[in-house]
This record gives C-alpha cells, sequence and structure tokens, in this order.
C-alpha cells in the first residue's frame, strides 16, 4: 500500500485548538515540513521517524507542548491528548500515517517506552502505562504490557509487524498521575440538584469543573483504584455541593447521615448501564457522575464513596462481585457500637448499595461473602 503525504495549505503558522476550555497557540511552519512519502513497510516508516525526530519545527513545538505540560501539571495522558489535538488541528488533510508517525515522533521525544507496529492498512502506537487499561488491546514483551493509546475498545486485533529503531530513545513509561489531575479549569457548570429525604425536600446548588469533566470524557477506562477517589471532587465542587452537604448533615447520627448520602446516589442519578449509553464500558470520576445523565454501579459507588469521604471524612472499601458483574462500598464504622457486616484488617465495615433504590445500610443486594476487596 502506497500512502502520499503532502501537506495542507498554509494560512500562518498559529495552530489554534480549545484544550478543554483553555485557548491555546502553537508556532508551527508546516510549509517547512516538506512533501514526504511513506510506504506503509519497515524502511519507509524508520526513514520518515528519522525525518521528523531532526526536523528543526518539530523539535520546536516539542519545547511548545513541554511549556504547556509544565503550566498546566499535565502527565503523560494529558499531553498525549493535547498532543492529538495538535495533529489534528494542523494536519486536517494529512493521512492517518502521517499523523499517527508525527505523533510518534512526539512522544519519542519525551523518552516514552513505546512500540511502533503496523499492517498494510494502519500505524499503532503501543505505550507501556503505569496503570491497567480496560478493554484495551494491548502486546506483551516478556513481563511488559503495551496499549494502543487510540484508546478504541471495538478495534479488533489483527497481524501487525513492529518497527524496530537501531538506537531507541524510549525507556520511560506513559504515566498517569494517580493522585491529582491537571490544572484545568477554563470551564464550568452549574446546576440544581433536589433531593427529598425525610419528607423533606433539599435543593443543592453545585458548581461543576467543566474543563475536568471534559478531559476525563476522552480518557480510557482505568481499571477502578484509589485514583478516582483521588482525583474526587474539584475545589469548586467542594465549595458548593459538598459545603451544603455538611451543613444538611449537622446534627444527624453518623447512620443517619451515611443515610442520607446513599440515598442522594441512589434517587439522584438514573441507572443504565454503559453499553447502553456509550455502546462500550466507561468508568467515571466523581465529579463527571454529578453531570452525566445516567450512571451505573461503579460509578455510583466511586461518587458514594467521594462523598462519605469529603463530607463525613469515613474511609471506604470497594466490593467487586464478579459473577454479578457488580460493584458497590463498604463504609469503615466511626466506632464500635455502630452496625457493621464484616471485618477487614482489624476494622468494622458495613455495605452500602448505592446503585438501586431500597437498599438501607448494611443491606447488600449480592451475599458480600462472594465479593473480592478493592482497597481504596
Amino acid at each position: 500500500m502506497h500512502v502520499s503525504i503532502l501537506h495542507a495549505e498554509v494560512t500562518g503558522k498559529k495552530i489554534a485548538i480549545d484544550y478543554y476550555g483553555h485557548q491555546l497557540e502553537f508556532d508551527l511552519n508546516k510549509s517547512a515540513i516538506t512533501k514526504h512519502f511513506v510506504l506503509l513497510n519497515d524502511s519507509s516508516i524508520k526513514s520518515t521517524v528519522n525525518y521528523l525526530q531532526n526536523h528543526a519545527e518539530v523539535d520546536s513545538l516539542y519545547r511548545q507542548l513541554h511549556t504547556i505540560a509544565v503550566d498546566y501539571k499535565l502527565d503523560n495522558m494529558a499531553c498525549w491528548l493535547l498532543i492529538k489535538k495538535v495533529t489534528e488541528e494542523a494536519f486536517k488533510k494529512e493521512q492517518e500515517a502521517f499523523k499517527q508517525l508525527f505523533m510518534y515522533t512526539l512522544l519519542w521525544k519525551m523518552d516514552l517506552d513505546l512500540i511502533l507496529g503496523f499492517n498494510s492498512q494502519v500505524i499503532t502506537i503501543y505505550a507501556r502505562t503505569n496503570v491497567w487499561l480496560d478493554n484495551i488491546m494491548y502486546v506483551q514483551d516478556g513481563n511488559k504490557y503495551y496499549f494502543d493509546i487510540s484508546f478504541n475498545q471495538k478495534r479488533i486485533p489483527g497481524k501487525e509487524s513492529a518497527v524496530v529503531f537501531d538506537q531507541p530513545n524510549n525507556q520511560y513509561p506513559f504515566v498517569i498521575n494517580t493522585m491529582h489531575p491537571p490544572v484545568l479549569n477554563a470551564s464550568y457548570k452549574k446546576q440544581i440538584i433536589p433531593f427529598e429525604y425525610d419528607g423533606f425536600v433539599y435543593f443543592f446548588p453545585v458548581t461543576i469543573n467543566y474543563s475536568l469533566v471534559s478531559y476525563y470524557r476522552d480518557l480510557p477506562t482505568i481499571d477502578i483504584s484509589s485514583m478516582y477517589l483521588n482525583y474526587g471532587l474539584s475545589e469548586v465542587t467542594k465549595q458548593t455541593l459538598v459545603k451544603e452537604m455538611k451543613k444538611a448533615v449537622k446534627g444527624m447520627s453518623t447512620e443517619i447521615a451515611i443515610d442520607f448520602l446513599l440515598k442522594f446516589t441512589q434517587r439522584s442519578f438514573e441507572y443504565r448501564r454503559d453499553e447502553e449509553i456509550y455502546g462500550q464500558e466507561k468508568f467515571s470520576f466523581p465529579e463527571e457522575t454529578l453531570l452525566n445523565n445516567y450512571s451505573d454501579c461503579e460509578d455510583k459507588a466511586m461518587l458514594f464513596a467521594t462523598l462519605v469521604k469529603e463530607v463525613l471524612g469515613l474511609n471506604s472499601i470497594a466490593l467487586f462481585y464478579k459473577d454479578a458483574a457488580h460493584i458497590n462500598v463498604a463504609v469503615q464504622s466511626p466506632y464500635p457500637q455502630m452496625q457493621h457486616n464484616f471485618s477487614f484488617n482489624d476494622k468494622e465495615y458495613i455495605v452500602c448499595e448505592p446503585t438501586l433504590e431500597g437498599f438501607a445500610i448494611g443491606q447488600n443486594s449480592v451475599q458480600t461473602k462472594t465479593a473480592s476487596l478493592i482497597e481504596w
């Protein structure tokens, strides 16, 4: 297969993109990147990558991207999504083969551990990540796993060849910061969440960091871990929803306060499976769930655990029921005399089922003994 790489009409050196509400500009003289032709074979791909690796305009763009990464505290994942946006804007009329090699070159300059695969139809970039990505195609090299960073869950594995470079510059994993999200805060959304409890109707105002929510929606499905609770809720959401919830539960016993948050999670977010909404599995971050029209068990579990932590200061663990394909939460009992379902590491826990209405604290939709524990 012969792929012609021709460069788009140059209307200026500025490349402007919307990066989750942040308006960014980059200097890139596309006309300086001369016409190049790529055959989808080993030698031609190597020649093109070598050409891009040593091009002054690519070096200049890389330095600009690095400055943005520092300013916005971008991890490798956030940088990758930025690189994709810049490449798509700069080379709208180019074929996918060139875009892939251009993006690969920028990642290569970051000293990342990558594999470049190809067949007669496509070029694929694989990266060794520091977290497990669910339902994403990967290749294995010894004890290392490299994921397809197109994040296409519907892609069908096929035979590919790997390009082996003579002097690899890649050594570090593609890191996703599991403690803090990037500093994205250009766009916000406000809403009111009504909620009835014990005959009284509450109207909780919430301001949501829409820049972060938009970013979360572009992420692949990352295996459930403490990352979701570490990211938690943005400061603006804490100053609105969490602040008002603390007022609402003031004076309640711990048991009633937990039940209050449990009922809020059960009733305020309509249940629907991800496959029905997105056509694939998609774990939502807590702030994302607040804005989604629908949510499923893991989305509600992670939101509930976050609210318990932020409003009541209580820790929790996740209970995963593999056979039932279900997740709920066990909240750590703050004092011995409080009811609990089981002990773990010398601490008592009470089960909470956030997914559907009808379950009070301590009640479960699945037998607890069948669960695997996920410490987050």
